[in-house]
């Protein structure tokens, strides 16, 4: 979920200082009789003026690395602070959260040392904003907590503490502790509006707003009301639009589709004035559903292409981002290579002249023996020179093997690193265009009239839609796999209604069962069933046995989802079909990933061989065990067990 994300930030400069010229950097730092700190502190305030050009994207982690080394060598504390703290917020704007952290925990040793209580409640929050960027809610908590707590203790009431606060509420909702994260919020706006930062009260209101969305959209509406009303008196076209945009979604999310319509109108009217594409793309996006739920499927066509377009222009753009950022990476990285080749060789050195001296020692003691004892005195000596070679043996492998060791784990956090990023861009540079073309081919149909000589173009479009289908369903399986296998997938498990559950399974699916000419019958009985568990993790199972059966079950088959309590604290689920049934000696390796697991429908529906490994993972999330009972010809039954409402109550709940 994107969430926006708070911003701590410090006054550096003066107005006059931000509006030099970029070419003006440099007389202007060899101008004699000019002090360091003023140096710093100009050098920081150009950075910050640069941040947001893409043609400064190498210059700027350069700059503040200057600034960083200037600030040390005249032990200006302050300007090494702000350094380490913009370094940090650099890494984190480029999604390279460990560097992020790297620098912010720089930054509080560093003001620990040197009694800066409010920037090391600043360094806190920093370090939480990190973690919470990497889905670590739990740390990211503690760390708020920490900010929140030397805030309230030195008695500081400012936007460090508001931040804060306003990110403790959202890790608490993420947890699903309403009550707490309630009470963090009224107390970030209640701070906000009493030190008069609108631009903090604005970020609480429209964060709080877009995670209450998720879940209850009703609820979010006079949330993000205030937010938009707030930005229209900042007069800041960009909050206006981020503001607009989750109303947008908001209204969609209700279905409410000439609320739904105003409101993408005006948010794309914002994203122009501010130039931001991304949101611009959304409200034309959002723009045509609406229009096509209105009956305006010409002008739904039109916009839907307007989007698309708009949308490979974004992408390569975001890619020649992407490539400049890795070029500074790359830069850096080679820098800190060499840093920590010098340092290693001034190691080796400093070990050879203290093994030296160790050696002279050793003489002058094997000679001062020898002129009492000759005889006992060699020999001595000669177990000592023999003791040395085999402690510089094993220090030498000791070494080596601490070389390996590191280039070892380099190379495995590089391979990491590589394998997130191309999940990354392929998940951004697919899901657009995926999306694009599922919305676009209901317009088509709608816009191919009815009738004898358009049978060909009706056929080839339900064909596209189901191509269409198919490719969103692999593209998910692969990225939840692809996050479950890097840790990533996360369980926040909730008290669902399983009444709801069916309704929306039955919803999405009971069109392609009637396509098929097959009956589908969801039944939870009773129908007051509720289940601790996570929604997303179950619909995904669910959803996914539900598509499976429906692919293996002839014309004229049966596929059922029944939902039924044991009387013991748990439940059952169960998916069965009349389908055409599996092998025993195929059972066993179809919840394992592996070639070979993909096969065709009885309709010659594609697979990806992804949906019941990934069910099976899940289902093991959730606290049960996925098991499949079947023959050929006979069909399958999947069925699981989770615990009842109020197993989970007495535990997290």
């Amino acid at each position: 979920m994107r969430v926006f994300v708070f911003s701590v930030m410090l006054a550096l400069l003066p107005g006059n200082l931000h509006a030099a010229a970029p070419d003006s950097l440099q007389i202007w730092l060899n101008r004699p009789g000019q002090a360091d700190s003023v140096r710093v502190r100009y050098v920081l305030a150009r950075a910050q003026q640069l941040t947001d050009r893409d043609s400064a994207l190498a210059e700027v982690p350069r700059m503040l690395l200057g600034a960083l080394a200037l600030a040390r060598r005249s032990q200006y504390v302050t300007g090494e602070l702000e350094a380490l703290q913009e370094l940090g917020v650099q890494q984190g704007q480029n999604s390279d959260f460990g560097a992020a952290l790297r620098y912010f925990a720089e930054g509080l040793r560093r003001a620990r040392q040197t009694g800066r209580t409010r920037l090391m409640a600043a360094f806190y929050a920093r370090m939480g904003t990190c973690y919470y960027n990497q889905q670590d809610l739990g740390r990211a908590a503690d760390l708020f907590r920490q900010a929140i707590k030397l805030s309230d203790a030195n008695g500081f009431k400012d936007r460090t503490l508001a931040g804060a606060l306003a990110a403790l509420a959202l890790c608490y909702r993420a947890l699903n502790q309403p009550g707490p994260g309630q009470a963090a919020f009224q107390r970030a706006l209640a701070l906000s509006r009493a030190i008069g930062d609108q631009q903090m009260t604005f970020h609480t209101l429209a964060s709080w707003g877009e995670g209450v969305r998720v879940q209850q959209p009703d609820s979010a509406v006079p949330y993000l009301q205030q937010a938009l009303v707030l930005a229209a008196q900042m007069r800041n076209p960009y909050a206006q639009a981020y503001a607009s945009k989750s109303l947008m979604q908001t209204r969609q999310q209700q279905k409410r589709w000439p609320e739904t319509l105003a409101q993408a109108r005006q948010t794309l009217r914002f994203a122009r004035l501010c130039r931001t594409p991304d949101i611009e793309a959304e409200a034309l996006n959002s723009l045509a559903e609406a229009m096509r739920h209105l009956g305006q499927a010409p002008a739904a066509f039109d916009t839907l292409q307007r989007a698309h377009t708009l949308l490979d222009t974004l992408f390569s753009q975001e890619k020649r981002a992407e490539f400049a950022r890795q070029q500074v990476a790359f830069e850096v990285g080679e820098k800190e290579a060499r840093i920590r080749k010098l340092e290693q060789q001034r190691r080796i050195g400093r070990l050879e002249a203290d093994r030296q001296t160790a050696r002279n020692r050793l003489l002058v003691g094997g000679l001062a023996a020898l002129v009492l004892l000759l005889t006992a005195g060699g020999l001595f000596y000669v177990r000592l020179r023999r003791t040395s070679a085999a402690l510089a043996t094993s220090e030498v492998q000791a070494r080596q093997a601490e070389a390996a060791a590191r280039t070892a784990e380099t190379q495995a956090l590089a391979a990491n690193t590589t394998k997130d990023q191309l999940m990354s861009i392929i998940g951004h540079d697919l899901r657009g265009p995926v999306a694009s073309f599922q919305q676009l081919t209901p317009v088509l149909q709608e816009l191919v009239p009815a009738g004898p000589d358009a049978a060909d173009a009706h056929r080839l479009l339900a064909s596209l839609a189901g191509g269409a289908r198919h490719l969103g369903e692999l593209l998910d399986n692969l990225l939840r796999w692809a996050r479950t296998e890097g840790g990533q997938t996360v369980n926040h498990p909730a008290h669902l209604p399983l009444a709801g559950v069916a309704a929306s399974l039955d919803a999405l699916l009971q069109p392609a069962a009637l396509a098929k000419g097959i009956t589908l019958t969801v039944a939870v009985t009773p129908p007051e069933l509720r289940v601790w568990a996570d929604p997303d993790l179950l619909n995904t199972v669910l959803r996914n046995l539900l598509t499976n059966a429906l692919k293996f079950t002839p014309a004229g088959g049966r596929v059922g989802l029944h939902i039924t309590a044991d009387g013991a604290g748990r439940l059952d689920f169960q998916v069965t079909d009349t389908g055409v049934g599996i092998a025993h000696v195929r059972l066993a390796g179809l919840l394992e990933p592996g070639p070979g697991r993909a096969s065709r429908g009885t309709a010659g529906e594609p697979g990806t061989g992804l949906g019941l490994p990934l069910s099976a993972r899940f289902v093991r999330l959730l606290g049960g065990e996925l098991v499949l009972e079947s023959a050929p010809g006979e069909g399958t039954r999947a069925r699981f067990e989770l615990a009842h409402e109020a197993r989970g109550e007495g535990g997290t709940g």
